[in-house]
């Protein structure tokens, strides 16, 4: 069964004993005539025939760090990065913003070409907006605020639907805040490897997938006396 997606399978005993009948007609030694490496295992990659062998002796629990070189030449200088505001100024902007709108609007209203907008009555100011209206019919004054009021908060909520996001946006959104793909993004690759010393349990295997998926990570798997796992974080997009 497979181990992990995109992993590494063993090789079954028929396929060994097809690679010794291979190699037998072949007139090459067989693998128990060669010279006897107990720290060899045979494993097969998923979607072709390719075996491979791998050096269980070479695995350790130790990482090696390689040299960094220096490329051979200069790379492209790096973009330019957007200008970066504190919350602050965004805050100014905003407020800035929405008083150019409303000196816009009220501009409009002056010349005769918008309609200026009733007057929001709510109760607690149902005598200061109506004054002496107020006192001829009580009762019907305060079901017309009432009715007023229900149609301003219907009108709120449905704004608030309009700007409602599908949940294929959403996700979109999420890709977007955890990957910044633009052209000053610089999304870079992140590779990790671990080294587990059993993965034989399918809920263990189970957990590690989810997990991948979960945190849009991808990668590959080496299975041995000990499983090496590879993970790679890159968006899926």
């Amino acid at each position: 069964k497979p181990l992990l997606e995109g992993g590494v399978y063993f090789s079954t005993t028929g396929q060994q004993q097809q690679q010794q009948q291979q190699e037998q007609q072949q007139g090459q030694p067989l693998p128990h005539q060669q010279q006897a490496n107990s720290d060899n295992a045979i494993a097969t990659a998923p979607g072709n025939n390719t075996v491979m062998r791998l050096r269980l002796g070479k695995l350790t629990r130790y990482v090696e760090h390689p040299v960094l070189l220096e490329p051979p030449a200069a790379g492209p200088p790096p973009p330019p990065q957007p200008l970066k505001l504190t919350k602050r100024e965004l805050k100014k902007l905003r407020t800035q913003r929405r008083q150019a709108r409303e000196k816009e609007k009220q501009e409009l209203i002056r010349q005769g070409l918008l309609e200026p907008p009733k007057p929001k009555v709510k109760i607690s100011n149902l005598m200061r907006v109506l004054g002496e209206q107020a006192t001829l019919d009580p009762t019907a004054i305060e079901q017309e605020v009432r009715r007023q009021m229900g149609e301003r908060q219907a009108a709120h909520d449905d704004r608030n639907l309009a700007r409602m996001l599908t949940p294929a946006e959403k996700r979109d959104k999420k890709l977007r805040k955890l990957f910044d793909t633009g052209p000053g993004g610089g999304l870079t690759t992140q590779t990790a490897v671990y080294r587990v010393e059993d993965l034989s349990n399918g809920q263990h295997r189970f957990k590690v997938d989810v997990n991948a998926k979960e945190n849009q990570m991808s990668g590959t798997t080496r299975h041995g006396a000990s499983q090496l796992v590879s993970c790679h974080l890159t968006p899926w997009f």
